[in-house]
């Protein structure tokens, strides 16, 4: 417990400087790229690169908790970021990488939330590779858990008409089709034909999820006809 503690405490107490944080976006954005963060975390290669760089160019003890550390706190920097570009009365350029805020809606805001001032009508550095590093990784998680969360009776039953005969259609094996009359029977095989199209549907929606796990598909890329 007790060297669990000191560890602890030595994560904890490493500083990072802009320049260092620097370095390790820029690193770990390169690394993304190059497909090194399997399953949303990056490959040990990749932490250990960043911890080498950073001792060799700042003189620091850098070890690769600090690093996994300061990843965390990245993360919940964008998190923010992402939220403030969704509140109401804030707008997003993308083009500056700016969270554009009017006076009355800034001072309103800084007053309860000062130490957020930073990310107000000012140029978010690197934002594109703070994207890289932890983005996708949390927009992938959300996505992912969107889909996982759909449950299969909650899908809206006015997508697919299936008509009034379908309770017949479930009771198939009580009724002959001999002795349904062919208007019903056609009526039925329509109805078939809707539900294999959303099973279809559903099994590319594993696909997806699957996939995302395996090959860290953006999921800004997908397309749904």
């Amino acid at each position: 417990m007790g060297k669990s503690k000191a560890n602890e405490e030595k994560v904890k107490q490493f500083r990072w400087s802009m320049p260092m944080e620097r370095v390790l976006l820029e690193i770990l954005a390169d690394e993304a790229t190059k497909k090194n963060k399997p399953l949303s975390t990056f490959k040990h290669s990749s932490i250990a690169q960043v911890v080498d760089i950073i001792n060799d160019r700042f003189g620091v003890d850098c070890e690769p908790d600090h690093v996994e550390n300061h990843l965390k706190t990245v993360k919940s920097n964008w998190k923010l970021i992402q939220t403030l570009r969704g509140k109401s009365g804030f707008n997003w350029d993308d083009k500056l990488k700016m969270v554009i805020v009017g006076k009355m809606e800034f001072d309103e805001y800084v007053l309860v939330h000062h130490s957020n001032e930073k990310y107000l009508n000012k140029m978010i550095d690197m934002y594109d590779e703070i994207a890289l590093v932890v983005g996708r990784d949390m927009a992938t998680r959300s996505f992912a858990k969107q889909l996982g969360d759909i449950d299969a009776t909650e899908v809206d039953s006015s997508l697919i008409d299936l008509g009034d005969d379908f309770d017949e259609l479930m009771k198939g094996s009580k009724i002959s089709s001999s002795t349904v009359p062919l208007e019903k029977r056609q009526k039925c095989s329509d109805n078939d034909d809707k539900l294999a199209t959303l099973s279809i549907h559903i099994g590319e929606m594993a696909s997806v999820i699957k996939s995302l796990g395996q090959n860290d598909i953006d999921p800004s890329q997908l397309h749904y006809s």
